[in-house]
């Protein structure tokens, strides 16, 4: 079986320097809302690049992917606000301070 992979990169957009250590979660979700794949991935700084596998059945006709993620680290946490298109096996999310 292969398995589709989708890869990308986290960035925030404010310009400060985020101690380590750094988790990230990204969804890979359908148009429905559906989780279809997700991954979270241990980082020493952002931005954070990341790989989220799902078996192409899954997707089966789900024509329309999007991106969720969300960083924290000890100093705060940043987030999609809106989901991010997943336009091919690749992406660049940039992403947006949550208020604690």
């Amino acid at each position: 079986m292969t398995l589709s992979v989708f890869t990308g990169t986290l960035f925030i957009r404010e310009r400060i320097a985020i101690p380590a250590p750094v988790v990230a979660t990204v969804k890979l979700v359908s148009a429905d809302g559906e989780v279809l794949a997700a991954t979270a991935v241990e980082a020493n700084s952002v931005p954070v690049e990341f790989s989220v596998t799902v078996d192409p059945e899954i997707l089966g006709a789900h024509k329309h992917l999007s991106l969720w993620a969300f960083v924290r680290s000890s100093v705060g946490a940043w987030g999609t606000l809106e989901l991010a298109p997943a336009k091919g096996n690749t992406a660049e999310v940039v992403l947006t301070r949550i208020p604690e």
